[in-house]
């Protein structure tokens, strides 16, 4: 896909993803835009999106006890 996102089918099948998803971006990803991460929550029909703020493409990494906090909420 990051070779070619015209290749992938990912966008267009995200509408038949009913599972609850949840989407953590960071606001600084200079790698990927929060404008995709607003597309993916249009698209996926049962999506929470969280933007993380001082958080780059690899939020993980840059503020992991939130995004763990974050993660256990939502799969509890």
């Amino acid at each position: 896909m990051a070779a070619s996102p015209r290749a992938s089918d990912l966008p267009a099948g995200l509408t038949r993803i009913a599972a609850r998803t949840l989407i953590l971006w960071g606001d600084r990803d200079l790698t990927v835009p929060v404008k995709h991460g607003e597309h993916h929550e249009r698209s996926l029909p049962n999506a929470e999106f969280v933007i993380l703020e001082g958080a780059g493409h690899v939020p993980q990494i840059a503020c992991p006890a939130v995004v763990n906090r974050l993660m256990l909420e939502f799969l509890r």
